[in-house]
């Protein structure tokens, strides 16, 4: 059964939809704090027109009138901006509810997988079961044996139509949360969006990837060089190609230097942060040649996501005994608790495991990309010695 693989803070493309009820109360509350914060704004802006105007009068020179007038006009800029950034503040707490309940949703939909998961292992057992007292009941030709058969066999069907029911739970479940997620990021994107705005600029190269524009100046570790598609010629980095850079190098944020960097060779070229620094950074809205970007998720604002981590089990239904490893690894033997174990494994999105028969990487190889939950047939059930992740 597959897992949700998707975070419902991540940021998504903007889809209208008409008629939502949520997008209406969100206007409603915006026209609401908009009236609210405009009429003590221009109270206050009142009240400071007729002091200036008082000063102006008193003023004893042309050069001073000018003085007071310049002054008069970055006091009403100041206040303008106070006033549209309480606005933000309360339309950003708005938001922030949206996403925790859809993050509920999101762990609500996860344990009904679980569970699937687990009625899943039990109808196989009780199959299983049913399947073998059948087998001794032809071979003994014994009518208690038959009777017995059929109450197993009775209840591996009744445990089958559990797991469907699970299932469907699940799914539905897992419908509900990826819509709520969508809706939250959506109404997020809006909210970063003003923003931006009020900060005089709003740089879309940096949002449509979920990142911020700017740097932080002492967190460079070092330069990646343009990347290569295959074997075709270079290509110009974009954001995608700087994180896919990242990942490979087990980082967990990028800086991307765009065409609009003053110096020419640094133009639409890449750099990462320190191995390992869950980068957190508002951003610097005026900074037109540099963005930053988490390699594995999230926005610099809230804190980049960190290391995605594969989970191995000892159950050919992702039940049993565990263990979950994240960053890039090579384990050249698995320990001789989990040797010729591993029966079922759930790789998350730009990961790939390697998995070998013999230690040190040796014997036979299965590779598997995530996202993906696999069950370990063909000769791979319980016959590892040791592993390799990577990153992508």
């Amino acid at each position: 059964m597959d897992t949700i693989n998707f975070n419902p803070v991540q940021q998504s493309p903007i889809q209208t939809s008409g008629g939502s009820k949520t997008t209406l109360y969100i206007v409603v509350f915006f026209l609401c704090v908009i009236s609210t914060t405009v009429g003590v704004f221009y109270y206050m802006l009142g009240s400071k027109e007729s002091e200036n105007a008082r000063k102006l009068a008193e003023a004893k020179s042309e050069e001073e009138k000018r003085e007071i007038q310049r002054k008069a006009e970055l006091e009403s800029q100041k206040a303008t901006l106070a006033a549209k950034e309480e606005m933000l503040k309360k339309a950003q707490a708005r938001v922030d509810a949206e996403l925790s309940e859809a993050a509920k949703r999101v762990r609500e939909a996860k344990e009904l997988q679980r569970k699937a998961g687990d009625a899943a292992a039990d109808a196989a057992t009780k199959q299983k079961e049913a399947d073998e007292a059948m087998k001794k009941a032809e071979e003994t030709n014994d009518a208690n044996a038959k009777k017995l058969a059929e109450e197993k066999k009775k209840l591996a069907d009744e445990a089958a139509a559990k797991v469907a029911e699970a299932e469907k739970k699940a799914k539905e479940a897992t419908d509900k949360a990826k819509a709520e997620a969508k809706k939250a990021t959506d109404l997020q994107k809006r909210v970063d969006g003003a923003e931006a705005k009020l900060k005089g600029k709003v740089f879309e190269a940096a949002a449509k990837y979920g990142a911020v524009p700017g740097y932080i100046d002492n967190g460079v570790w070092k330069d990646v060089p343009v990347i290569r598609i295959g074997l075709s010629a270079q290509k110009t980095n974009t954001p995608k190609l700087c994180a896919r850079a990242a990942r490979r190098e087990g980082v967990l944020a990028y800086g991307f230097r765009t065409d609009k960097h003053p110096t020419k060779n640094k133009r639409n070229t890449c750099f990462i942060y320190k191995k390992g620094a869950r980068i957190k950074f508002e951003g610097n809205g005026d900074d037109e040649a540099h963005i930053t970007g988490c390699a594995f998720g999230g926005n610099p604002k809230t804190q980049c996501h960190g290391y995605p981590g594969v989970t191995m089990y000892d159950g050919a239904f992702f039940n049993g005994s565990q263990r979950t490893e994240t960053g890039i690894k090579d384990v050249k033997y698995v320990g001789n608790s989990w040797n010729d174990r591993i029966s079922s494994v759930k790789v998350p999105k730009h990961t790939i495991l390697y998995l070998f028969k013999d230690a040190n990487y040796g014997g036979g190889l299965t590779w598997t990309a995530g996202p993906a939950n696999r069950i370990l047939t063909g000769g791979w059930g319980n016959n590892a010695s040791s592993f390799k992740i990577q990153y992508i």
